[in-house]
């Protein structure tokens, strides 16, 4: 190994890289960094006409580090387009550097923290709805197999689960319910109480909490487990966008799983309350089937479905926000999808609020 060309140039040193760094090895870089006098202030690394592979990009860059621990602010100069490439998808993959260890690494009051959290999430939602609005275009972006598996995994394998809940959700609403309107001979009111509220209220929000905690956590966990095993930063290496190949398909899924099992849980909550009333009080089948058949107006079921849409777009883009904010190993993973959990229903609530208000606002 030849010494490195050199050359000062007022208060910058210049140095020239003429031999391959694929043929150095990473301990060759430090006795290259050695041979150069300690400079203190800029440097300009030059590079000759030189190939750059992975290991080549690896030895510059000890080489590079061994100058900055020395005193000196390196810049690379690349020689060609392929050197060029070559740095740039390195310093991609490397990401941003670390804040320096004298100033505030996260925000310090509450107003910051929640600036930065909303342009994370704005950034998460924007391109994976962007993504999603692909599947639309002559040749789709969104992958039609993994919004399939998507579909099932949210949609199907979570029916269970919301029937269950939403039958007993029901029957706990018309058991509670019905010694109230009894008390005034109004017992068949039970009927558009638990009709409306299944509609527009607790069919769309019971459901979202359900599938917040069981397809928004494994959103989280896959995307977590990903960014701490560098997955992510390898596909961004590769040219692959994440959001785009992974959270738009699920985005799509989700806000189209999301009203099917609202859908499945009305009907399955009014049947449970029905049955329940039926039991306790004097009703017949009939009759409570008419009362409900009163109380079910479009504009209910349209209220429920455009919550069910909102609340979907909400878990998804939160869920993906926080798996790629993972970091700390297993560690973080298991914190990321907690906090997943947390937020998600925090905002389907806040959500939920600001929608009914303004449908009360307007009338409806």
């Amino acid at each position: 190994m030849s010494s490195l060309p050199t050359r000062i140039d007022g208060a910058t040193l210049h140095i020239l890289v003429s031999t391959s760094p694929d043929h150095v090895d990473l301990d060759g870089a430090i006795a290259w960094a050695r041979e150069i006098p300690a400079h203190q202030g800029p440097c300009v690394v030059t590079l000759g006409d030189v190939p750059l592979a992975t290991h080549g990009v690896l030895v510059l860059d000890r080489f590079c580090r061994e100058l900055e621990a020395r005193g000196a602010s390196v810049r690379v100069v690349p020689n060609d387009a392929d050197q060029e490439k070559a740095l740039r998808a390195f310093v991609d993959f490397k990401g941003p550097p670390p804040p320096p260890s004298g100033g505030p690494a996260r925000p310090t009051n509450i107003i910051d923290v929640a600036h930065t959290a909303l342009v994370e999430w704005a950034h998460v939602a924007n391109r994976g709805l962007s993504g999603t609005l692909g599947v639309f275009l002559p040749r789709p972006r969104v992958r039609s197999g993994e919004f399939l598996r998507s579909i099932a995994d949210i949609g199907n394998l979570a029916i269970p689960l919301v029937a269950l809940i939403a039958a007993l959700i029901g029957a706990v609403l018309s058991w509670q319910s019905a010694p109230m309107f009894e008390q005034y001979g109004q017992g068949i009111l039970v009927a558009q109480l638990i009709a409306m509220s299944m509609l527009r209220e607790i069919g769309p929000l019971l459901t979202a909490i359900l599938v917040a905690g069981r397809s928004g956590s494994a959103l989280a966990a896959e995307l977590g487990t990903m960014k701490v095993s560098e997955e992510l930063d390898a596909m961004e290496v590769m040219g692959s966008d994440p959001i785009r190949v992974i959270v738009a398909p699920r985005l799509l899924a989700f806000m189209v799983a999301l009203p099917i099992l609202v859908t499945i849980a009305d009907i399955i909550g009014i049947a449970g309350g029905g049955l329940a009333a039926v039991t306790a009080l004097d009703l017949r089948w009939d009759n409570y089937l008419a009362e409900t058949q009163k109380a079910i107006e479009l504009r209910h079921v349209v209220v429920g479905l455009v919550k069910s849409i909102l609340f979907g777009f909400v878990i998804c883009t939160v869920s993906a926000r926080e798996g790629f904010l993972t970091s700390g190993g297993p560690t973080g993973v298991g914190r990321s999808t907690t906090r997943s959990v947390v937020f998600s229903i925090i905002w389907i609530i806040v959500v939920d609020a600001v929608f009914t208000r303004l449908l009360l606002l307007s009338g409806n």
